[in-house]
């Protein structure tokens, strides 16, 4: 599967170029320890997902996996390369919000 952006809209695509659904607004969410992701789609399906998820993790004690786990939203225009490789490699995503997060603190 790949996304391929048209018109503004993110479409997901099957390995027979068939569209299976189109995003106006795409969420990731993954563990920042790990990189691995968990899930994406639209923003309330990934959050109900992520607030359940957080909730057992931390009754069962689990806090630090608890907090590992993020939320990336799609304000900014992605690049359908950058999210392909979210979804296609594992750990990637883990690696390239680490990459923003020192960005970020080089910049202050």
């Amino acid at each position: 599967m790949r996304f391929e952006e048209r018109h503004g809209t993110i479409y997901l695509i099957d390995e027979f170029d068939n569209i299976i659904r189109g995003y106006q607004k795409l969420v990731f969410c993954f563990d920042t320890e790990t990189g691995t992701l968990h899930k994406f789609g639209e923003k309330e399906v990934v959050a109900k997902w992520f607030h359940k998820t957080v909730q057992k993790l931390t009754s069962a004690g689990m806090n630090n996996e608890a907090k590992a786990l993020v939320i990336l939203d799609s304000d900014q225009c992605w690049d359908p390369e950058v999210i392909n490789r979210f979804l296609n490699t594992s750990g990637y995503i883990g690696t390239w919000w680490s990459k923003q997060e020192m960005k970020k603190l080089e910049n202050e």
